[in-house]
């Protein structure tokens, strides 16, 4: 069973096409697939859908765009209505780009070149093209500033395996790029027309967001007086011209490593400064048995809960995906939101869930967060109600009977408005619910038949037990942080 994340169906038609598209960057940017994945993400998709509209016996009515994750790999599917071509498969094997340029043909051989890890099942009347999306780490982008066009060539040949190098001939140039872009690391000639690389270093430290950004100084002035001056700056390094590959490589992994050590103090820094004040209510009704584990203790998953009357609690069982101290401090500031939410007496899991999609929609373009969410309600009577915002599948034991649970409205913010509907379960005394991130299990079905065929569990289905089972649940090798919660009716 898959951890389906976003999932939204469309009317398909030509007109519509524009329409769909914008849905989808929004998708991908909410995601943060990075713009070369992304842009051939859309690319595919137009090409496809063009496809289902024009070279089809009977053109598709509907389209479903769904992304999700299964053994923590990012899957993108397009399912549609038509009748599909039974021999797809075998044409996109065989499909490749045309040898010189051309205007047409060539939908299958973009498809097979740009996402080759694709599959196609067809059955009349439900047609899905599914590819996995490439996950390798962006490279580090370098900023290179020099008015030496022989010595540009030289450094891009030197980096290009190794960084995404951005080159610019006049720092006036470099800083107006700054102002919108984002880089790791500048390397800097010194004494250029214009403006000089000490001057466009003070310039640089006064732009937020890069003020701290790392600088080296690449030059063939030797004298005390111009590096005691750069000193003064707080350059990073300081290297002499010409200087050698393996000299300039070492230089730039150092720098980085180190800036990237400062990153992680000054991250578990903001989150001890700011975990304190994120304290969860003490889990106050006696109708349940409340377990929960984490590991590691300050990671991206989270769990809040509030008793709003004396007989309905609230908990709110959560996944924040962004890495960094930037993403990690708004994920703490969402988690305060999320808690104010929670102190309203009239609170819901529907109205809970509408105001954290409507916030998330409201700030998407500017500022994205990724964070799957699964909101619960109890009461004293043993009523559950569940509303699954991209987890992963949750667990119902009752009356000794295991089911995993796929329903998922996908995650937030991709919509202005959402109707979350919760599910309802009613649980009787030793009944249990269990939820969990995807550190603990993504591949739910494997799991759930892993625990009713084990000989102890046919004996001992308690709550307590499948707790610990979940809890020590192998994952063959994949390490992602956990959060389990387990809810047993007394």
């Amino acid at each position: 069973m898959k951890q389906c994340l976003l999932s939204h169906q469309f009317p398909l038609s030509l007109s519509a096409l524009a329409g769909i598209r914008q849905s989808l960057k929004r998708q991908l940017n909410l995601l943060q697939i990075a713009d070369a994945t992304a842009q051939t993400v859309e690319l595919v998709t137009t090409e496809y859908l063009t496809n289902l509209l024009q070279h089809q016996a009977q053109p598709s009515q509907q389209v479903i765009l769904r992304f999700y994750k299964q053994q923590q790999v990012l899957i993108f599917e397009i399912e549609d209505d038509g009748p599909g071509w039974p021999a797809l498969t075998t044409r996109l094997d065989q499909a490749s780009l045309p040898s010189e340029l051309a205007t047409n043909g060539m939908g299958l051989g973009l498809i097979a070149a740009l996402l080759p890890e694709h599959q196609y099942h067809h059955k009349p009347g439900q047609s899905r093209l599914a590819f996995v999306l490439p996950e390798a780490p962006p490279q580090p982008t370098v900023l290179v500033i020099d008015d030496s066009a022989s010595q540009l060539n030289l450094l891009r040949e030197y980096l290009n395996q190794d960084y995404q190098v951005i080159a610019f001939s006049a720092a006036r140039e470099a800083l107006d790029w700054l102002a919108s872009n984002e880089c790791d690391l500048v390397i800097t000639d010194l004494h250029m027309p214009q403006m000089s690389g000490f001057e466009l270093r003070r310039q640089v430290a006064q732009l937020p967001k890069h003020s701290l950004l790392p600088f080296i100084f690449l030059t063939g002035d030797e004298l005390p007086a111009t590096r005691n001056r750069a000193a003064t700056q707080a350059i990073d390094d300081y290297l002499i011209k010409p200087a050698p590959r393996s000299v300039l490589l070492d230089s730039l992994a150092r720098v980085l490593a180190r800036h990237q050590n400062l990153e992680t103090l000054y991250e578990q820094m903001l989150l001890n400064s700011l975990l304190p004040q994120l304290t969860e209510t003490p889990f106050a009704t006696s109708a349940w048995q409340r377990l929960h584990q984490s590991f590691p203790e300050n990671s991206g998953d989270f769990l809040l809960s509030k008793t709003v009357s004396h007989q309905r609690t609230l908990l709110v069982l959560g996944d924040q995906m962004g890495h960094g101290p930037v993403a990690r401090a708004n994920g703490a500031a969402w988690i305060g939101f999320m808690q104010g939410l929670l102190n309203h007496p009239d609170i819901t899991p529907s109205r809970f869930i509408s105001l954290v999609n409507q916030e998330l929609y409201r700030i998407g373009e500017t500022l994205p967060h990724l964070m799957c969410l699964m909101v619960l309600e109890i009461d004293d009577a043993g009523t559950l109600q569940v509303i699954n915002a991209g987890m992963p599948p949750y667990i119902l034991q009752q009356q000794g009977h295991l089911r995993a649970e796929a329903h998922t409205i996908g995650l937030l913010g991709i919509d202005p408005e959402v109707n979350p509907v919760a599910q309802r379960y009613e649980l009787a005394p030793g009944d249990s619910f269990h939820g969990f991130s995807d550190g603990v299990a993504e591949q739910v079905t494997t799991l759930t038949n892993q625990l009713t065929a084990s000989d102890q569990m046919q004996y001992s289905l308690s709550g307590n037990t499948l707790h610990q089972h979940l809890w020590q649940f192998d994952q063959q090798g994949i390490q992602d942080d956990k959060k389990l919660l387990s809810l047993i009716k007394r």
